[in-house]
């Protein structure tokens, strides 16, 4: 496809011109690492997701963050405005489906499993950014798309803060199954305004069952009255722009989306990435293949992180001169020793409880190891990435 076709010498001459611009922006090579093969892009502080399982809220932000930070605009995007809007428009889908809200009305309670097989990923779930082009993925709005739709808010203008999931799903969950009883008789189909005052938002009886409020309709930055569409549109993301890429097993593929990684990299784009997270094959700070153990990829094991910066063999993290980027780039996507992505993992998240937040680094080999394992064969969606289109 077209996703997949190697970059023309005229795109890498391109990408080399823009990153001479991200490094006069950014400040020269650090002294000392002439050797370095990589590139440093400016990033907001790594962001604690506690016990959440909003990894692609924080994934997304972070993104956007440091897209913003290109224009020297510092912004902190409320992660949770995303994962609000995105578990309300999934409510809203089970609402208007005959067969899934019967289960929910018939059901005796709302129980962990069922709030698992009606509900994308457990209710509080999503995807990385931009989903449409991966198999089963078209139902939920990915958190870019979300943007499109709805807006952004800076966290100061909606300061809420969830720190654990479990009782806020548990919550609205509740809620919902008591919403569509009420309404079983209805005849019009359920809006997402009645999804929001009726389920969404918490009582002041039961204040940690749910979100505090709905996100402001308009707010105050920067000491202009604006709104969520208007603040969004400032930011000069354009989503059309973005495609998801699977890391394949395919040879070929495999090393065409490494070298378009390096490419976006090199431009000063971070690159969201979901990868299945093993524990057992995480050494410290690095994701490697230890040989001797098993490498097994669950149902539950995904992550969402975003790329910020890739290392050749011989390599050290850092920036570098336009001169030595286009060395690196040239190098091939065989040189890559390994990915340095930035986390939002909580040291009291419940699927990761001994990983706190921080920058680590993926190694090539774990890619492929992860490419090659069945689970991610038959659910591509379990290792990809998000780059710009080709000739964007």
């Amino acid at each position: 496809s077209a996703a997949m076709k190697s970059v023309s010498s005229f795109t890498c001459v391109l990408w080399v011109t823009l990153s001479a611009v991200l490094f006069v922006a950014c400040g020269n090579k650090r002294s000392g690492q002439s050797s370095v093969t990589t590139v440093d892009i400016p990033q907001t502080p790594v962001r604690n997701q506690q016990s959440t399982g909003f990894c692609w809220a924080y994934a997304t932000a972070g993104m956007i963050e440091s897209w913003s930070l290109k224009s020297h605009r510092t912004l902190n995007i409320s992660e949770e405005a995303l994962t609000f809007f995105r578990m309300a428009e999934e409510l809203l889908y089970v609402s208007n489906d005959a067969v899934l809200r019967n289960k929910i009305i018939d059901a005796t309670a709302m129980s962990d499993a069922l709030i698992d097989e009606v509900f994308v990923e457990g209710l509080q779930g999503g995807e990385a950014l931009y989903v449409n082009t991966l198999p089963g993925k078209q139902r939920t709005l990915s958190g870019l798309e979300i943007f499109e739709k709805y807006g952004a808010w800076p966290e100061e203008s909606w300061p809420t803060k969830i720190t654990n999931s479990r009782p806020v799903v548990a919550g609205i969950a509740s809620r919902f199954k008591e919403f569509l009883g009420e309404t079983r008789n209805d005849n019009h189909a359920h809006s997402i305004q009645e999804i929001f005052d009726q389920v969404m938002v918490a009582p002041a009886s039961s204040p940690n069952s749910g979100y505090v409020s709905i996100p402001p309709a308009n707010f105050i930055f920067q000491g202009a009255a604006t709104t969520p569409k208007t603040f969004w549109q400032s930011i000069n993301f354009d989503v059309s722009q973005y495609e998801s890429v699977i890391l394949s097993s395919d040879t070929v593929q495999f090393n065409q989306t490494i070298q378009r990684i390096k490419q976006a990299l090199a431009s000063g784009l971070t690159v969201p990435l979901e990868f299945p997270s093993i524990r057992s094959h995480l050494s410290g700070s690095d994701f490697k293949v230890i040989a001797g153990r098993p490498f097994e990829v669950s149902g539950l094991s995904g992550h969402v992180v975003v790329i910020t910066d890739w290392v050749n063999v011989g390599g050290r993290p850092g920036a570098v001169s336009p001169e030595e980027l286009a060395s690196s780039l040239m190098a091939g996507p065989e040189s890559l020793n390994y990915f340095v992505m930035k986390n939002s993992w909580g040291t009291n998240s419940d699927e990761t409880a001994s990983i706190p937040s921080g920058h680590y680094s993926v190694y090539r080999d774990y890619f492929e190891a992860a490419a090659r394992s069945p689970a991610v064969e038959r659910q591509p969606g379990f290792l990809y990435v998000v780059l710009p289109k080709v000739g964007s």
